[in-house]
């Protein structure tokens, strides 16, 4: 992972390599509300599909 960018408020922009995307996707949620997956724009669409998929 590399910091990209350190924010203001405490927050951080992460590069991270992805080549499982469902444990990415495991990864990422593990933040809850904490987390926003910025890029690529196919990711950040792919998860956002599933969490839609998702019963709740």
């Amino acid at each position: 992972a590399a910091v990209r960018e350190s924010r203001p408020d405490g927050a951080v922009v992460l590069a991270l390599p992805v080549s499982n995307r469902e444990a990415f996707r495991s990864f990422a949620l593990g933040f809850l509300d904490h987390a926003e997956i910025l890029g690529p724009p196919a990711l950040r669409r792919e998860v956002v599909e599933w969490l839609r998929s998702v019963p709740g």
